[in-house]
């Protein structure tokens, strides 16, 4: 493997680095990409996190919000927690992604979420910590994908 040159990656003027913005609230086609494990910063609770990358976006988002935004280039995630009070969440999740659950350790599915579609309900969470930044995504809901 290569060496990574940070400085390079990082000699660019400050004047040339924007913000991102989110996606428009609404419906999305969403892919997930995969998974990683980790734990919440004030109370340690452990989680699963999933990435999605926006596929398509359906007939509640305007088409006019997304003229400047690559959906290609876009990243979201949700975090499930693991607790018994909300473990019922992952499997809901599961489900909605199009896996068979009945029976099953959940363990052992987490790989096969990865590459499946399912439709997720995002909106926009506002910048608690720079109320006049833009805000960020939040898979609010998720449903089964639909067939077009």
């Amino acid at each position: 493997m290569a060496d990574v040159d940070f400085r390079k990656m990082l000699d660019k003027r400050t004047d040339q680095v924007t913000r991102p913005s989110p996606v428009p609230a609404g419906t999305y086609e969403l892919m997930v990409l995969g998974y990683e494990f980790g734990e919440s910063t004030l109370k340690k609770t452990p989680y699963v996190r999933f990435k999605f990358r926006p596929v398509s976006a359906r007939a509640d988002v305007d088409p006019a919000d997304l003229e400047k935004i690559d959906l290609t280039k876009k990243e979201l995630r949700d975090d499930f927690y693991i607790t018994e009070a909300a473990e019922y969440r992952l499997v809901d999740f599961m489900k909605a992604c199009g896996l068979n659950t009945e029976g099953r350790v959940i363990s052992e599915l987490l790989d096969e979420v990865k590459g499946s579609y399912v439709l997720g309900d995002v909106g926009i969470t506002p910048n608690q910590k720079d109320p006049t930044a833009p805000g960020y995504n939040e898979v609010k809901s998720y449903a089964g994908v639909v067939p077009a």
